[in-house]
C-alpha cells in the first residue's frame, strides 16, 4: 500500500482506516524510511490478519514499533 514511500512521515489520517476485514499487511510500510511514529495505528482491528511479514521492514526512522 505504501511500499517504498521513503518520504512518508505522517500517518495520522490512517487512524480512521477500517482494516477489520484485511487479512494481509505484507510489506505495507516496507521502505518508508522517514516514518517515525506508528501510534495512529494502535486502535486498528487486525484480528483477521494472517500475514504481517515485512510490514515495517526497512523503516529506518522507527525507534519503536510498539504503538
Amino acid at each position: 500500500m505504501f511500499f517504498e514511500c521513503d518520504t512518508l512521515k505522517d500517518i495520522y489520517e490512517l487512524k480512521f482506516l477500517n482494516v477489520s476485514e484485511c487479512t494481509n499487511f505484507e510489506n505495507m510500510f516496507c521502505g518508508c524510511k522517514s516514518l517515525v511514529d506508528i501510534k495512529p495505528l494502535q486502535n486498528w482491528n487486525v484480528s483477521n490478519c494472517i500475514n504481517f511479514r515485512g510490514m515495517f521492514s526497512r523503516c529506518e526512522s522507527l525507534s519503536d514499533i510498539n504503538p
